[in-house]
């Protein structure tokens, strides 16, 4: 038996198991935003805290009972995230509201807690100041048990007592990232998680003394279980540092990489672009970055430039393009669905695919030429997994190399959506056209080439004019390619219902320091009416020549407005509505006027979509 493979029927079994084995080894280390200053915490410590925290949540709040998490990212969050599962409690992740954001998070917040029904919340001093101190109202979180944890006393941990936990029974709510208004928590159960973990680690074969290092926020799958989690489940150091600390300066996170010796890290696809356009060839230098085994990339769409422009500009500190680790999964399979199974060349890891058949609709999809390098996201045949390309519509299993929906089936699959039974059927429960099932229908489009999987893009979000399908991503990418003046990853591309016809709509956000004037009021108005006409040409040549469509509208809008998750998905079907609703402020208005107090958009008039 491999040092990871541990056997326990629960994660805190799983913990007390690392505390007593291997009591003087360090679990986690925090960097200050600055990385001068580590906090590290030991196994012993770890269990010590979570055990002493438990009990007193559990002088509050019964068995079953759910818990909001609300914490800045550091080595409290874990501290509670594991006193839950010590005191036999749900734990419920949450985004924390730091100041100059609350106004956006304290609506999903206000949701979230009306599904989860927590009767108490765990935080810290700061983040229990800054919620009574909001000039915008927060007296729902009144109704909550607050607990804060920054001074806790040890000595409550020798009166703790196991709780009666099983494999089935739920550790955690995962919220996905829906609407504010409707947000779904996935039930991850005891079983879910350990099952994932045993699939990741059989994936990227991690050594027991090889640390992973991550900036991923805690409250996010990616970096919880992923990461996180998958530390303790291996039994191997893990390095964290707040996601500001890198977003300031991206350098921080490959520095951590190179002094620790990393062997697994993982981000989002944007992340590596801010890294090659960040870090200058002399910061580069630096770095040693040879121990980098694992570079997970996943939780949005994997650009193949995006590999190539970062593997060319790093493999002079010892990056090797091998190491790439193109990974799928979802909240719903607890994390971990797919993943490259064996080190390879870049160039081994596309399909150039410039037709892709769909079944369900007997049209092709027309792949732009920017995009017609796929990349592959693995092997799907980890542990009992099985993996499925449907036809959305006739529930019938794709041939070979034929696009469809992908369907999972396994252990890891988690229980279903908290308290929404209607949802849960509808995605967790789907059964094929001869009756076998049930199956998580993951709303995603793919194909399957010999067992690894390719992503299309999200069902729903599937644009299909004059009966072409079209995906959002790749209008996107054109999009974004199209004009200096506007963002990476800062585009949505949908369709919208016009005299009965579909018709594209690109929003797009304008670069915050690109066309600023500094002429008089009367000027800034056309100067930016004139950058915005200049922008939304170029958008509409080039969507016309990839992708041979007509743009019906373009919205330009200030940086940071587009609707996205927590991850940074972009929120196609909210920016849909937004638009509709006129709730965009156009870019060449609020650029004129920083301090505009528009709340509509005035100048867009658009028929009504139809349903």
């Amino acid at each position: 038996m491999s040092a990871y493979q541990v056997e326990s029927s629960n994660w805190v079994e799983h913990l007390r198991y690392r505390a007593s084995q291997t009591p003087e080894k360090v679990a986690y280390i925090f960097l200050s935003d600055n990385g001068s200053k580590e906090t590290p915490i030991t196994y012993e410590q770890l269990d010590l805290r979570a055990r002493a925290l438990a009990v007193k949540i559990q002088q509050s709040i019964l068995p079953g009972d759910r818990v909001l998490l609300l914490y800045p990212s550091g080595i409290e969050y874990l501290v509670g995230f594991f006193a839950c599962l010590y005191a036999g409690v749900i734990a419920v992740p949450a985004y924390p509201p730091v100041s100059m954001q609350i106004k956006r998070v304290l609506p999903r917040l206000r949701a979230l807690i009306l599904d989860a029904k927590p009767k108490a919340l765990l935080t810290v001093s700061s983040v229990k100041e800054s919620l009574r101190t909001a000039s915008i109202d927060t007296s729902f979180f009144n109704q909550l048990s607050c607990i804060t944890t920054d001074s806790l006393d040890t000595s409550f941990a020798t009166t703790w007592c196991m709780p009666d936990i099983s494999g089935d029974d739920v550790a955690f709510l995962q919220y996905t990232s829906g609407s504010t208004s409707t947000p779904k928590g996935v039930m991850v159960t005891h079983h879910n998680l350990l099952s994932n973990h045993r699939m990741i680690q059989d994936a990227i074969q991690q050594p027991v003394d090889a640390p992973s290092v991550s900036w991923l926020p805690l409250f996010h799958d990616m970096g919880l279980i992923y990461i996180a989690l998958q530390a303790v489940y291996v039994g191997t150091p893990c390095v964290l540092m707040s996601p500001m600390s890198f977003l300031l300066k991206p350098i921080r996170w490959l520095e951590a990489i190179s002094r620790f010796r990393a062997y697994n890290s993982a981000a989002p696809n944007f992340a590596y672009d801010l890294c090659v356009q960040k870090i200058t060839p002399e910061q580069r230098d630096t770095l040693d970055l040879s121990c980098w085994k694992i570079v997970a990339n996943g939780s949005e769409p994997i650009r193949y430039t995006t590999l190539e422009r970062f593997t060319e500009f790093f493999e002079p500190c010892g990056f090797q393009q091998s190491a790439w680790f193109p990974a799928y999964g979802l909240a719903e399979a607890t994390v971990f669905v797919s993943g490259l199974k064996e080190s390879r060349a870049l160039k081994n890891r596309v399909v150039n695919a410039t037709v892709i058949e769909h079944q369900s609709t007997g049209t092709t999809a027309t792949l732009a030429d920017p995009l017609s390098k796929l990349i592959k996201c693995g092997s799907t045949t980890w542990q009992d997994q099985r993996v499925l390309i449907v036809d959305p519509q006739t529930f019938r299993p794709c041939s070979p190399g034929q696009l469809g929906e992908i369907w999972v089936a396994g252990s890891h699959i988690a229980k279903g959506y908290w308290e929404n039974p209607q949802a849960t059927q509808q995605t967790f429960q789907a059964v094929l056209h001869t009756g076998e099932g049930p199956f998580l229908r993951t709303g995603d489009l793919g194909f399957l080439i010999d067992d690894e999987i390719i992503i299309a893009g999200r069902y729903k979000d599937l644009i299909i004019i004059e009966g072409i399908n079209h995906y959002p991503q790749d209008v996107e990418y054109t999009v974004e390619q199209s004009h200096m003046g506007l963002r990476s990853n800062g585009s949505a591309a949908f369709s919208i219902e016009v005299d009965n016809k579909e018709r594209l709509v690109i929003v797009a956000e304008v670069d915050r320091r690109y066309g600023r004037s500094t002429k008089g009021e009367v000027d800034k108005m056309a100067h930016y009416k004139a950058i915005t006409d200049e922008i939304t040409r170029s958008i509409r040549r080039a969507v016309t020549e990839y992708h041979a469509l007509q743009v019906y509208k373009v919205l330009l809008i200030e940086s940071g407005s587009l609707f996205k998750t927590s991850s940074g998905k972009v929120q196609r079907q909210a920016c849909r509505g937004a638009f509709i609703n006129q709730e965009f402020i156009p870019w060449y208005m609020a650029a004129s006027d920083r301090n505009a107090s528009i709340t509509k958009e005035v100048d867009v008039a658009i028929p009504q979509a139809g349903s």
